[in-house]
């Protein structure tokens, strides 16, 4: 899993775990919960960007709905995030502020007129919800602050870690007070809740005790006036009509009796009243009541009159003397509404229920919403315990927002009475009261908030902004001092930034100081900017202001000359005799090109070895002419240190406006000639011609291949087959760099050893041959095929010093034998290679390497040089064989050569052999091996291998 991956593997992981909190809310009171979904939406802003913060703000803002049960918070919710977000990424300001802003603006007047107009939510309710955000808002971006400061400290590298003083200063007076002071309210809210709570259940406790005792009281009267004053009743000398007159007067005695009957212990009707009250005894159950007991019996709900009716069986009461007597019960019915009457003067309670065992409803006040409420109430409630129930008739909207019609019940069962009474106190009054206290305990935590935020940015600007001063104006104080502007320093009472300040205007003081002495060496060095130090010839800025003077002061027929040059082979100097030689050269060089030049000419160095001229009205003759007086000056030899130093100059020649008006675009066409001399041969004067640039352009695409060539292991080696003269087989392969260019084609050896040379190549390309011609050696020798390998050296591999342990480590890499490996080095060499060349060999020779000298016969080695290369063998050049056999001198001196070789015990191998006529003079006159087309030209290694299979 890459860094990419894993990184969006973090952020849903995140955004989960957020989007999880966003269903969290921490209760407070009833009704009044603090939400923490904000500080994950801000904390994935901060963290992630806006994207996933608004998904999660619309997953939160949506949770919201199913806890409210409306809309409007969730648009307060959403609106503060889109607005907050919007507000920090245009100023990058303080969250907090930012917040508490957007909530006193447009947060609270929403959430306000919302609740106020549209749910029709009391004054102070409102007002209680809208800065229960406000504050919620403020404390949830306190904590985002606090966790970004957290990850920022504990998360971010310490050289990646800017965390402002001021950000920790605010947040942390802000947290030392809005923090307990929400504790606080917390605490005292929860107190003050449960407070409420009991006041309203001691209320309804109350209410239902006094109901309780009430009924009891009224049924207790029922009883003893019936038991008693019926017990004429048993009197068996009663007439009907007494005895339903008796029952009348009984009925109208007991309040709340309708219809009464008497009946003997099977339930026989005897009489009543009104008359022909038989259903009455329908309705009766007589259970083996003891004396003072009641039976009762079903709830009866009269339509027509619209009434509820219970009935009851009472014994009568027996005196000692008819104790051997049937009992007598009475049946009677009783109007509830009655009683409701009765208690309809008790203002302690809202509402009274009856219920019997059943259910049943025996007193209910009309009230439909009454009887639903106990409804629900009823079902949910365990027969005969006692209960307490916050009613909410409308669960749609909030907890909060429903206390308007809520109410706070208790049910009981009498221990006497088979029935429930059920009595409720509105909530409305509690509510108001103690939300109103809470409202004065939101104002003054919204004032806290507020003075705090002022008492932090107050201490911010007494404590930093004399430190952020001082962070703006010593940002560019360096550039302030220069320009010598005036730098008002702040003020601050603080001791430790009093100090801070003062050691500013002290180390300004110093730099002021500095700063002239270095405007003063500045003016000095003016002076000299123009003028190269070594040579107090003119640099190359001063050669461009001459020039344009030259232009402003030529007349229309002549023109500006430019002699650009440089020295051939000065880069060896510096390598073989040290850079204080190459410096007294420059110095020489000069001296005579000033000389050299007519005195209202301007000579001047560019850097390194090149040099420039400009010449005033002239021509491409007169330019020529001065091109090759300098030539001239250059064939006495340097006397450097004692020694005699040989020093050649490539010049080229251009002309202005006729080669170009700009100088930078003369001297490039001055450059391109001066390559051309080098491809000439050095030591040449070429005036520019336009012809020049397709040549240039194919030589630097050249070069820039090159480096692309080997960079890339696109160079090949090949083989030259070495044959023996006297066997006719091969004894050793010679060692060829093979470069097939993509539109060139295969670029000539002598080609790519002066691009190698002249790119500064040589050394690399050295290290390349003998790396790669070593391992393809060892494949041939693994093949059995153990000839010698020859390679040739470039006098610049001499120069490095690593060449030889280079050769050695891959000598024990491969495992191949060091006296198998022919060097050999062209003859063609200046006198003063020559020293480098022998220590090389040397070196070479310890390690256990064969020494040739290639191309013998036309360089400077001369016998002593043979001597102390102490060789194994030279190879004669191949321009000597041509025409031979008939070509007399040129016998003459292969005899010669020849001769000097075997003097010195050396073998010979001659290069270039075309024919069977020269193959068979070189063995005539002494030759041991040769090499040319006549055996084969440079092959491949598989070609090589298939060569061998016949000539080894």
């Amino acid at each position: 899993m890459n860094q990419l991956q894993l990184s969006k593997w973090i952020t849903y992981v995140i955004l989960m775990a957020s989007t999880a909190a966003s269903f969290v809310y921490i209760p407070v009171f009833f009704g009044f919960e603090l939400i923490i979904g904000s500080i994950f939406t801000f904390t994935l802003y901060r963290l992630t960007g806006f994207r996933i913060a608004l998904i999660h703000s619309i997953i939160f803002a949506i949770s919201s709905y199913f806890e409210w049960g409306h809309f409007f918070g969730s648009i307060a919710i959403l609106l503060e995030f889109l607005i907050v977000s919007a507000l920090y990424k245009r100023k990058r300001g303080s969250l907090i502020l930012t917040d508490m802003i957007y909530w006193l603006i447009i947060g609270i007047p929403f959430v306000f007129l919302s609740y106020y107009f549209i749910l029709e939510v009391s004054f102070v309710d409102s007002m209680v919800v809208a800065l229960k955000f406000i504050v919620n808002g403020v404390f949830n971006m306190l904590i985002v602050n606090i966790i970004l400061i957290t990850i920022g400290y504990f998360f971010i590298k310490k050289e990646h870690r800017k965390i402002k003083l001021d950000v920790i200063l605010f947040n942390t007076i802000l947290s030392f007070l809005l923090i307990p002071t929400l504790l606080w309210f917390t605490y005292e809210s929860r107190l003050d809740f449960n407070q409420t709570l009991e006041r309203m259940g001691d209320q309804a406790e109350n209410g239902y005790v006094s109901f309780e005792y009430e009924l009891e009281h009224w049924l207790d009267e029922i009883t003893r006036i019936t038991a008693i004053q019926g017990n004429i009743l048993y009197d068996e000398s009663l007439t009907e009509e007494e005895a339903v007159r008796y029952l009348s007067t009984l009925q109208q005695s007991v309040h709340g009796v309708q219809e009464i009957v008497l009946i003997n212990q099977n339930n026989d009707f005897l009489y009543g009243f009104p008359e022909n009250r038989e259903k009455l005894t329908e309705n009766t159950i007589l259970p083996p009541l003891k004396r003072g007991e009641i039976g009762y019996s079903s709830f009866h709900f009269d339509s027509k009159t619209n009434r509820p009716f219970i009935y009851m069986t009472i014994p009568i009461y027996r005196p000692a003397i008819l104790v051997n007597q049937s009992p007598l019960f009475v049946a009677i019915s009783v109007d509830l509404s009655e009683w409701e009457e009765f208690t309809s003067d008790n203002h302690t309670v809202d509402d009274l229920n009856l219920l019997d065992q059943s259910g049943n409803w025996l007193f209910v006040p009309d009230n439909e919403i009454s009887m639903s409420k106990y409804a629900a109430i009823v079902q949910s409630l365990p027969t005969h315990q006692s209960a307490s129930f916050l009613w909410r008739e409308d669960h749609t909207l909030s907890k909060i927002l429903s206390w308007e019609q809520s109410s706070h019940v208790v049910t009981a069962s009498p221990d006497q009475l088979p029935w429930t009474i059920a009595v409720s106190v509105s909530t409305k009054p509690f509510k108001d009261e103690f939300l109103l206290e809470q409202l004065y305990r939101l104002m003054l935590i919204v004032i806290t908030m507020a003075l705090t935020i002022f008492l932090s940015n107050y201490l911010s600007k007494l404590i930093l902004r004399p430190m952020d001063q001082l962070v703006s104006i010593t940002q560019d104080l360096p550039d302030r001092v220069q320009d010598g502007q005036h730098i008002l320093w702040p003020q601050s009472e603080l001791a430790d930034i009093q100090y801070l300040i003062r050691n500013f205007k002290k180390m300004t003081g110093r730099l002021s100081s500095a700063f002239r002495e270095v405007q003063e060496q500045q003016r000095e060095l003016s002076l000299v900017a123009k003028v190269d130090p070594l040579t107090s010839l003119s640099n190359r800025l001063g050669v461009e202001q001459r020039f344009h003077e030259f232009q402003l002061l030529r007349n229309n027929q002549g023109e500006l000359g430019i002699i650009f040059m440089d020295l051939d082979h000065f880069k060896k100097i510096n390598d073989t005799l040290g850079h204080g030689v190459g410096d007294e050269v420059l110095k020489e060089v000069a001296s005579r090109l000033s000389a050299s030049i007519v005195d209202r000419a301007c000579v001047g160095r560019l850097g390194g070895d090149e040099f420039i001229s400009i010449l005033p009205d002239t021509n491409s003759e007169s330019l020529i002419e001065a091109g090759h007086a300098i030539l001239t000056s250059f064939e006495k030899p340097f006397e450097i240190g004692g020694q005699s130093l040989s020093i050649s100059p490539s010049i080229g020649l251009a002309l202005s406006p006729s080669h170009g008006e700009d100088f930078n675009m003369v001297v490039q066409h001055a450059d391109m000639a001066l390559y051309e001399s080098k491809n000439k041969g050095r030591n040449q004067a070429t005036m520019f011609d336009h012809s020049f640039n397709a040549n240039i352009i194919r030589r630097r695409a050249l070069e820039k291949d090159l480096r692309h060539a080997i960079q890339n292991n696109q160079l090949k080696i090949h083989f030259i087959p070495i044959h023996s003269l006297q066997t006719d087989k091969v004894t050793a392969v010679e060692a060829i760099l093979h470069w097939h260019h993509k539109s060139e084609g295969v670029i000539p050896s002598i080609e790519l050893r002066t691009l190698a040379k002249e790119t500064h190549l040589a050394q690399e390309i050295g290290r390349y041959i003998i790396e790669k011609s070593i391992e393809k050696a060892k494949l041939l020798h693994d093949q059995g095929y153990k000839m010698d390998l020859a390679i040739n050296l470039m006098i610049e591999q001499c120069y490095d010093h690593q060449m030889v342990e280079t050769l050695h480590q891959q000598l024990l890499k491969n495992q191949y034998p060091p006296s198998k490996i022919r060097f050999e080095m062209s003859e063609s060499l200046k006198s003063e290679e020559m020293d480098f060349l022998i220590d090389t060999f040397n070196q070479l020779r310890k390690l256990g390497a064969q020494l040739v000298l290639d191309d013998f016969g036309t360089g400077y080695a001369s016998l002593n040089n043979m001597k102390d290369l102490q060789l194994h063998a030279i190879k004669i050049d191949q321009h000597l064989l041509k025409g031979v056999p008939e070509n007399i001198p040129a016998k003459r001196i292969i005899n010669g050569l020849v001769s000097i070789a075997k003097s010195m015990s050396l073998s010979v191998v001659a290069d270039g052999v075309k024919s069977e006529e020269q193959l068979a003079y070189l063995s005539m006159v002494g030759c041991e091996e040769a090499q040319g087309p006549f055996y084969s030209k440079p092959i491949s290694l598989q070609d090589t291998i298939a060569y061998l299979k016949s000539n080894y």
